[in-house]
């Protein structure tokens, strides 16, 4: 089963760069996912003075360079194993002719459920719990 994770790449991508090589690659990914990486205003007594990134959908902030990029990665990562999960109990929703148990179709549905952002799926894992109920 071949998936792709965009996420999973760039993070794989980020672990072998330095710092600067994080902030460009981050920078670039913020301005293709309609996100955005924010640097301080030290001369703003306003402004937070906090680095702000948001790519692929995920925020993250830090007092520094290397930290907002720690704690993106971390979230990146988070959200890339749950993907990923997603990703595999969609795959086995769709299987035809579905020789798994009925307990891992229950698993599948219930992550689909609770993670997927795709209403279709959900409704499919909705309608396969409830024949599972129905069966049981």
């Amino acid at each position: 089963m071949c998936i792709l994770n965009p996420l999973a790449r760039i993070l794989e991508t980020l672990e072998i760069l330095g710092t600067a090589g994080r902030h460009d690659l981050l920078v670039m990914a913020a301005l293709e996912t309609h996100g955005y990486f924010r640097q301080p205003e030290r001369a703003n007594n306003w402004d937070t003075q906090m680095f702000e990134i948001k790519a692929h959908d995920i925020f993250a902030t830090g007092a520094d360079l290397p930290e907002v990029i720690r704690n993106w990665m971390l979230a990146a990562g988070r959200q890339s194993r749950v993907q990923q999960q997603v990703d595999r109990a969609e795959y086995l929703l769709r299987q035809p002719g579905r020789n798994i148990s009925a307990d891992q179709l229950r698993a599948a549905c219930q992550t689909i459920i609770t993670e997927s952002r795709v209403e279709t799926m959900r409704l499919a894992a909705r309608t396969t719990l409830a024949d599972l109920d129905a069966t049981a």
